[in-house]
């Protein structure tokens, strides 16, 4: 090899490392969550866990059950705040 050779100029080649194993997430917490539940506040836990979509989503769901039935539905933006509050706004985010 010679000093303007590209090969040269190159680093020795470096042994890859094996891939990590993936850690998958396991639901033994979110089980043990659910058994300590109450048997007729199960469903709704169960949906609080799937996240705030699911939650939005079954809510309008319900309204539109109790608006045939000719009740008044619940106001789709109270309890659905994100938890946030009037921190978020003046922090920047």
């Amino acid at each position: 090899m010679s000093v303007g050779d590209p090969d040269s100029l190159l680093p020795p080649e470096v042994p890859q490392r094996p891939k990590p194993k993936r850690l998958r997430p396991g639901r033994a917490n979110r089980n043990e969550v659910l058994a300590s539940i109450e048997e007729d506040r199960r469903p709704i836990a169960e949906v609080a866990l799937q996240g705030m979509a699911a939650v939005r989503k079954r809510v309008k769901e319900e309204n539109a059950k109790i608006a045939e039935a000719g009740g008044t539905p619940m106001p789709e933006a109270s309890g659905l705040e994100d938890g946030r509050g009037d921190a978020a706004a003046t922090s920047g985010r």
